[in-house]
């Protein structure tokens, strides 16, 4: 197994730093901007690229051969097809709830009264 070139304590900090930054710039981003429709890519772009920053240094794939490269795109592969089904199957159900249904009052304050159809 090749050695591979150390990661310096200033390559941790700066990638911790900037984690801190995104994760900074994802709260602001959530509390004061409009993003509209955009809210989720938005927030899911911002957490890809944390995840690809651990990933890279904090985890040594960067300096990783190239098996390793594969089987964690084999990972990436994997979680994006089951993920594709999970939506494909959400997205075709009929009784997804809050499409047309009715209010529940679950409360006496707010006037539920059990039913007495005996």
């Amino acid at each position: 197994m090749a050695a591979h070139k150390p990661i310096t304590p200033a390559t941790y900090s700066i990638v911790y730093v900037a984690l801190l930054l995104l994760t900074t710039l994802t709260v602001f981003i959530s509390e004061y901007v409009d993003t509209g429709a955009y809210e989720i890519a938005v927030a899911l772009t911002i957490a890809s690229i944390k995840t690809l920053l651990v990933a890279l240094i904090f985890m040594h794939l960067y300096y990783s051969g190239p098996l390793v490269w594969l089987s964690g795109g084999a990972g990436v592969l994997f979680l994006a097809i089951m993920m594709s089904l999970f939506l494909l199957d959400y997205n075709t159900r009929d009784w997804t709830p809050g499409r047309n249904e009715q209010p529940i009052v679950t409360s006496k304050d707010q006037g539920y009264l059990p039913r007495r159809d005996h």
